[in-house]
């Protein structure tokens, strides 16, 4: 498992995973995660998952989102053999009817966070895909965290649609939810450089959160 935020985008060397586990033959995972994670490799929750936004995407934003304490955190990011990232998530869903399209899905991991706090708001924002053709995305970011300190698990819901208003121009929708909930008891493996899925199974956490 290896460690996602700010703090660790910057890095030049190589990752260290934070830990490392073992699948049985019966499909039962047993990680066993650290107990603290050092204050280099943690980002502060308020930016975490807002950072970018706007000054990369150009993106035009209004909402908030705030958190209780200043807590600082990590994502937890579980890659597996191949160079795929395994994610508590069933399979995605995708429908396409004439010039519409719709998705849905949703995708759980883990967040280590220094101390215990809520991360509560609404982000919604205006992003221009393509000016000549006048191409717009609006995207919506809803939080609702309670975490505790330590290790959480949350699960992100997304839903998106897209529809081609014109012989070129589109409009598209996208709204993610982050959440602490359980994390789902499907699990799929993703792999990046193909944008291969693969099949969801059941497969139990077994000692991640103890």
């Amino acid at each position: 498992m290896l460690l996602s935020s700010d703090a660790t985008l910057g890095e030049d060397t190589a990752p260290t995973p934070a830990a490392t586990g073992k699948v049985s033959a019966a499909g039962q995972l047993s990680l066993k995660l650290p107990a603290e994670v050092a204050a280099a490799k943690l980002s502060p929750i308020d930016t975490e998952f807002t950072a970018g936004l706007e000054e990369n995407l150009n993106a035009e934003c209004t909402g908030d989102i705030k958190s209780s304490a200043a807590a600082n955190s990590a994502g937890g990011l579980l890659t597996v053999g191949g160079g795929g990232v395994l994610l508590a998530s069933p399979q995605p869903v995708f429908s396409v009817k004439d010039t519409n399209f719709n998705a849905s899905g949703q995708a759980g991991t883990v967040l280590y966070v220094d101390k215990a706090t809520t991360v509560e708001g609404t982000l919604i924002c205006t992003l221009p895909v393509d000016d000549e053709n006048s191409d717009t995305a609006k995207a919506t970011l809803n939080m609702d965290l309670n975490l505790k300190a330590g290790w959480n698990s949350v699960v992100l819901s997304g839903s998106a649609k897209a529809t081609q208003t014109g012989e070129t121009a589109g409009q598209a929708e996208v709204t993610v939810t982050l959440a602490s909930k359980e994390l789902p008891k499907q699990w799929m493996a993703i792999y990046p450089e193909n944008l291969g899925l693969g099949e969801s199974e059941s497969l139990s956490l077994g000692s991640l959160l103890r």
